[in-house]
C-alpha cells in the first residue's frame, strides 16, 4: 500500500445563505489546497455537490458518492463516456474508481438525466 492510499478522503461542507458575492472566492480557496485532488467526495442532495470536480489524467481516482436525497431520480449515477451506470443507495457511500485516459471533461448525470455534474480531467 503506497502513502497516497493511506490518506483518507475528506469532505468539506460550506454552510451558506445569500453568499453570491463570497462563494466563488471560498470555492477557489478550497481548490487551491494541497490535499490530494483524487480523494474526492461528491454529496448527492438535490443534485451533485460539487457539480465540477478535477481529477488527474492516467491515475486511478476514487469518486465517493453519498446519496442523501430520497428522490428516485437520484437513485443512480451515469458516466456515459466511461459506460458506467451505478445505483446509489440512500444514506450510503458508493465508491466508483475511474482512470481517465485523456484530458477533457466527463459529464455525469442522474439516471433520468435531470441532474448534471462534470469531472474535469487535467
Amino acid at each position: 500500500m503506497n502513502t497516497i492510499s493511506k490518506i483518507p478522503s475528506i469532505s468539506i461542507v460550506i454552510a451558506t445563505y445569500n453568499s453570491t458575492r463570497t462563494i466563488e472566492r471560498c470555492l477557489k480557496s478550497i481548490q487551491a489546497q494541497l490535499y490530494p485532488k483524487h480523494k474526492i467526495e461528491i454529496i448527492v442532495a438535490g443534485g451533485y455537490t460539487p457539480e465540477r470536480s478535477e481529477v488527474p489524467v492516467g491515475k486511478p481516482t476514487v469518486l465517493h458518492f453519498f446519496r442523501k436525497d430520497p428522490s428516485s431520480c437520484l437513485e443512480e449515477v451515469v458516466i456515459s463516456d466511461l459506460k458506467i451506470r451505478r445505483p446509489l443507495a440512500l444514506n450510503e457511500r458508493t465508491d466508483i474508481t475511474i482512470t481517465p485516459s485523456r484530458v477533457g471533461t466527463l459529464p455525469f448525470t442522474c439516471g433520468m438525466g435531470m441532474f448534471h455534474g462534470t469531472i474535469i480531467v487535467k
